[in-house]
């Protein structure tokens, strides 16, 4: 692993992280809106909106963790890396029988 490469990589996945931050402020700010102003269709569709780019850096700042990880364990496909949340449960010994 080449120190430089590291970097980038952890520089990536900081920056991610950081926009996925301020995207999640955004969405809170939005829900407060939406909750003294319920009938407001401007504020609604600005949450949709911001739902989508909120997703949007939830994705990157994944896919940059997933390669920083995938670099650090030597894994060649970052992408096999998955959150616990996607991961299948593992069967217990008594349950494959």
């Amino acid at each position: 692993m080449e120190p430089k490469q590291f970097s980038k990589l952890q520089e990536k996945c900081r920056k991610s992280l950081h926009r996925l931050q301020s995207e999640s402020d955004k969405i809170l700010n939005i829900l407060a809106l939406v909750r003294r102003f319920p009938d407001s269709m401007e504020s609604r569709t600005a949450l949709v909106l911001q739902l989508e780019n909120e997703s949007k850096a939830q994705m990157e700042y994944e896919k940059h963790r997933r390669r920083l990880c995938a670099l650090l364990i030597g894994s060649e496909k970052p992408e096999k890396i998955k959150p616990q949340s996607e991961r299948k449960p593992k069967r217990k010994a008594d349950e494959k029988a």
